[in-house]
């Protein structure tokens, strides 16, 4: 999905800053211009003749920057423009008409530069400021669809009233309306009423005392944008306190939402069934979870585990997974993978499996949701060829990614959920862009008998978003950029972090997976091969809210490609009967390896996902705040 812009023209002026090789290579920040449009609200009162503190007239700043912006724009931006305070003269005492005094001066629409560039020529301070009138009919101006942004810039209070329940009432009518408001050399009363009407109307405030500042301003303005919030996809489904009621889990994605409680360290457990298709097929659970802020402070403490059992009986245990680290996770995984094999007859036997999903100092101060993915193999016959041929690669197996960061990468916007991983191919550099706060999913095919690692790097930074950087780096607070890799079986390396600061920063050689094998002799050591998840993600701060970072991404895959197992059949699945030893599959020329054993039936094909996943997150996915030890 794509992201809500924090203002419309993050697409518009995206496209004025790049080269666009194809439509579906573009980065996340270029939409289509056709679904966004902006107002520029302007102010014409008379305190706009004033200095803005260098001997130039705020007027005259105005005029500059705007013409800067406009002119910056490619011709596809649907912008239009209006004026407050313009036509009823600003003298004591103020008419009535004052706060009606606000006209639309240029339409809404495409290819309009030279109607504004003259409309802003013609801008002159006269008037009083009646900003709630003007923010209203901006309103009107925009309609009620698509992406829709006003900007207001504005030196002084409104003399017609609070404007706070305008900008309010504005953006509760619609989840695409945002108002961003540039002060122009403004005094802390404005500023507090400027900045009132930036956070009801779900934008952000900006400061600027001069025409360099106020350029800046508003060219900040139209290309922050919002965290995008991690999707949950599939069938609404409530897990149960006890197993005895738990609901059931079929092939496919579910979500499921635990309520607030308003405690900031809870202890409960989730309970569902999975049912078998056939007898001994395999089962693999793992328990994804976002980290909050909360959590993210906590020293050496255990988040979550999980089990599948039959009855009382644990048939496999997923390892446990902490808070502590010393640098903060992105989210928290527990996983495990139980193969037909290695545990008892009760557990070969059931007709299905308790997932049984436990949450230790869990952080319900809000309502976390749950991604539930369930999938199911069918039962292996040959026992360990696969996993006795495959080698076990290490770090001088991989190629130094040092030479490869900086090339020529393909421009690729990241997935934001487990489902919508944007596929990606091995030994391949790609460029997408992230914000603090994002994590951000891709794809990658493995093959049996593979390794996979993972690198990404920050691109330098300059400008005033450097500058920031460096302040942050002063007090060691800088943001972190980390990548992980999420294996078929459900497990998950350990992440690789760089600290990052305005010359960038480079996770090298972050993951290096063992080889995707079928081990029946322990089901820890099986790993699946097929589509791996390789997660990025940026730590929230504050101060660099809406900042884009450009980053470069390169996963490798080593190891040569095995023939898939041999799977039963579904009849030889429903007596347990083991299949012809000798009866191994063709290695797949494909690098995914997924071409599988001929002797695959429909149940094979049926049950070809990867696991069960769950992911709970917060509101709004921001996936931690920068903690230092």
């Amino acid at each position: 999905m794509n992201p809500r812009l924090r203002h419309p023209l993050v697409a518009l002026t995206a496209l004025a800053m790049i080269a666009a090789p194809a439509a579906t290579t573009l980065p996340v920040a270029v939409a289509d211009p056709g679904t966004t449009s902006m107002m520029l609200v302007l102010d014409a009162s008379g305190s706009m003749a004033a200095d803005d503190g260098t001997g130039t007239p705020k007027i005259d700043s105005a005029r500059k920057s705007l013409t800067s912006l406009v002119n910056s724009l490619p011709t596809e931006a649907k912008v239009g423009m209006r004026v407050l305070g313009a036509t009823v003269e600003g003298t004591e005492p103020m008419p009535d008409e004052a706060c009606d005094d606000t006209q639309r001066v240029v339409d809404l629409a495409q290819n309009n530069q030279a109607e504004l560039i003259s409309a802003i020529g013609h801008y002159s301070p006269y008037g009083w400021t009646p900003i709630p009138k003007a923010l209203e009919e901006a309103g009107k101006d925009l309609g009620n669809d698509g992406k829709r942004s006003i900007v207001l810039v504005s030196d002084g209070e409104s003399t017609c009233g609070d404007p706070c329940p305008t900008a309010e009432s504005l953006a509760s009518s619609g989840v695409d309306l945002t108002i961003d408001v540039v002060g122009l050399s403004v005094d802390a009363t404005t500023r507090e009423q400027l900045q009132c009407i930036a956070d009801k109307g779900k934008g952000k405030y900006y400061d600027a005392d001069n025409t360099e500042d106020l350029t800046k301003a508003l060219q900040q303005s139209t290309t922050d944008r919002d965290v995008r919030s991690f999707d949950y996809d599939g069938t609404a489904v409530t897990g149960t306190s006890n197993a005895g009621s738990a609901p059931e889990l079929t092939p496919g994605y579910w979500k499921d939402t635990i309520p607030a409680t308003g405690n900031e360290s809870d202890t409960l457990t989730r309970y569902y069934v999975v049912k078998r298709s056939a007898k001994q097929t395999d089962i693999s659970a793992s328990v994804l979870v976002t980290s909050t802020a909360h959590e993210q402070e906590l020293e050496y403490t255990k988040i979550m585990s999980t089990q599948l059992l039959t009855g009382n009986k644990t048939c496999t245990s997923g390892d446990s997974d902490y808070a502590g680290s010393t640098y903060p996770e992105p989210y928290y995984l527990s996983g495990a993978m139980a193969t037909g094999h290695d545990y008892s007859d009760d557990c070969n036997d059931a007709e299905q499996l308790i997932l049984k999903v436990d949450l230790e100092n869990f952080d319900l101060s809000s309502d976390r949701t749950l991604q539930l993915k369930v999938g199911e193999w069918p039962r292996v016959g040959d026992v360990n060829e696969q996993a006795s041929a495959a080698e076990t690669a290490d770090e001088g197996d991989f190629q130094d990614t040092t030479g490869k960061f900086g090339g020529s990468p393909t421009q690729i916007t990241g997935g934001s959920s487990l489902a919508s991983a944007t596929g990606i191919e091995q030994n391949k550099l790609y460029q997408a862009t992230i914000v603090p706060g994002e994590v951000q999913t891709f794809s990658v095919p493995v093959g049996w008998g593979q390794s996979v690692s993972s690198s990404v790097s920050v691109m330098p930074t300059g400008g005033e978003q450097g500058k920031k950087l460096d302040e942050l780096d002063k007090s060691n607070n800088e943001p972190l950029m980390s990548t992980n890799i999420i294996t078929g079986a459900g497990n998950k390396r350990d992440k690789s972090t760089c600290e990052v600061r305005s010359d960038g920063c480079t996770a090298e050689m972050s993951q290096l997976t063992r080889p995707a094998t079928y081990d029946m002799e322990s089901s820890s050591s099986s790993s699946q091969a097929g589509a791996y998840t390789v997660t990025v993600a940026m730590s929230d701060e504050e101060a660099l809210a809406g900042s884009e970072f450009s980053y470069q991404l390169y996963v490798q895959t080593v190891g040569e490609i095995l023939p898939a197992p041999n799977y039963q059949t579904y009849e030889e699945s429903l007596t347990a009967s083991p299949s012809p030893s000798g009866s191994s599959a063709t290695a797949s020329s494909s690098a995914s390896g997924s071409s599988g054993s001929s002797r695959h039936s429909l149940l094979a094909a049926a049950l070809g996902s990867v696991g069960v996943l769950l992911l709970a997150g917060g509101g709004v996915g921001i996936w931690y705040t920068r903690r230092h030890r």
